[in-house]
């Protein structure tokens, strides 16, 4: 090389051992993770996993496995993909639970790399990142696996359903951006794969639970926002039909189910003690409380019992349809203007579409915090995108999301050491949920195996 390659190749090794450092950084954090959880491997069984793994004690070979794997009772498409993973730890069950959870502890890793990955590839479309974009994903993914929100979903046994689901949604949309990012220059030879994708990545999610089919509709919301300012440059007639098949009918088709699941028969009724316009409306108070327990919460707030009815008289459901209502409103807006807000829109869009079916007409339980698993990754990349963005104050906006992992790890260490101590943990959900009838009947069985 001559003199003027050298300030070429030193600003290039410079940017290559930065991203090297932040690697590493990452790989720390996934360690870090690793231990706030393990504080929970001592976690008691709770009462989703007795009522889908009670089948393990049956598997006494490949049949009776197979038997276990396509018999499942969660959901409509039996979950079969989840159950496998179960039927190889038959073992374990119930003896050895701590098997089971550290499994899906490390399933959560698994998905903070594929987090810090994705933002990494989606970082790059925005303009002004594209020399913090692996200190952005470096983040993104930190807070994803740090949030106490999300612990539930790895320390409920049963829930590895949803983080496993998760892993192929998040492949899925990654293997989808890095394809749709190498046809920019050759674009006619792609739709075949991005077609292979789609589909494979849906099903196999869907499978392992039921809204991974909603993959096509994330993909459906990045064209929109993110990969909006970089148009598909093959003919644009095919691109559409395209985009009218893959993801247009799948969200109408979801669309149609969840309109569909409206209509409750007397027997729904009498067993969930409410109706369709009764869910809907407490969803309305339900969506915004799941962000604010999100971003802004305490330990006494996080856990698995959630199952009291929530107070449904003529004025807090006149104040749900209007907290809806906002919802439907501010989802309008976010669609109106998605060139011009791009990030806003992906967050909005992103977040509330992820509930569209767990959080919407579907008579099932009002509240699971593991529902966020997915919708989070939104608001997540996009409020650290934003801050990044800023030209000033860079050193304020560092301190304060630095503090805030801070916070949200010590949140997370505190759940997860409770998580960890069954007789202590049952008493506190017991006090904190005091007309849970499950929360009562788990300190009842904490209290006669002690």
């Amino acid at each position: 090389f001559n003199n003027k390659d050298q300030p070429y190749m030193l600003k290039q090794y410079k940017f290559y051992y930065s991203e090297l450092i932040l690697g590493c950084c990452f790989c720390i954090v996934l360690l870090f993770v690793y231990w706030l959880y393990s504080h929970a491997l001592t976690a008691s069984i709770q009462f989703d996993d007795q009522a889908n793994l009670n089948g393990l004690t049956t598997i006494h070979g490949f049949s009776t496995a197979i038997d276990f794997i396509f018999k499942g009772i969660a959901g409509p498409l039996g979950r079969p993909v989840a159950l496998s993973t179960f039927a190889i730890q038959y073992y374990a069950w119930p003896d050895y639970p701590e098997m089971f959870l550290n499994w899906n502890i490390l399933i959560h890793l698994l998905n903070g790399s594929l987090v810090f990955w994705l933002a990494l590839v989606l970082s790059k479309t925005h303009p002004s990142l594209q020399t913090t974009k692996t200190l952005v994903a470096l983040i993104t993914g930190s807070i994803f696996l740090l949030l106490p929100i999300l612990a539930s979903s790895s320390l409920f046994i049963i829930q590895r359903m949803t983080t496993l689901s998760a892993t192929f949604v998040f492949s899925g949309i990654l293997f989808y951006s890095k394809t749709r990012e190498r046809s920019l220059s050759n674009p006619n030879n792609h739709l075949l794969k991005l077609s292979l994708i789609t589909v494979l990545f849906t099903t196999l999610a869907a499978f392992t639970k039921e809204n991974g089919a909603l993959l096509p509709v994330f993909i459906l919301i990045l064209e929109a926002t993110i990969f909006s300012s970089k148009a598909y440059s093959c003919n644009h007639q095919q691109w559409q039909r395209w985009k009218t098949i893959f993801l247009f009918i799948p969200l109408i088709t979801i669309i149609a189910f969840v309109i569909y699941k409206t209509h409750y028969s007397e027997e729904t009724i009498l067993q969930r003690g409410y109706t369709s316009l009764d869910r809907i409306a407490a969803q309305g108070f339900i969506l915004w409380q799941y962000l604010l327990n999100a971003f802004i919460t305490s330990p006494s707030k996080l856990g698995p019992f959630h199952d009291t009815l929530w107070n449904l008289n003529t004025k807090t459901l006149a104040l749900g349809w209007f907290l809806f209502s906002s919802i439907l409103l501010i989802n309008i807006l976010a669609i109106y203007y998605r060139k011009k807000n791009r990030l806003l829109s992906f967050a909005i869009l992103w977040f509330f579409g992820g509930h569209i079916l767990e959080s919407s007409s579907i008579a099932l339980e009002f509240y699971f915090e593991h529902r966020n698993y997915i919708p989070l990754f939104g608001p997540v990349l996009s409020l650290i995108s934003y801050l990044f963005s800023l030209k000033k104050q860079k050193k304020t906006i560092h301190i304060a999301i630095a503090s805030y992992i801070l916070l949200i790890s010590t949140i997370t260490y505190q759940t997860t050491t409770l998580w960890g101590q069954k007789l202590l943990a049952a008493k506190i959900w017991s006090l904190e949920n005091p007309d849970s009838v499950r929360a009562t009947l788990h300190l009842a069985k904490q209290l006669e195996e002690s």
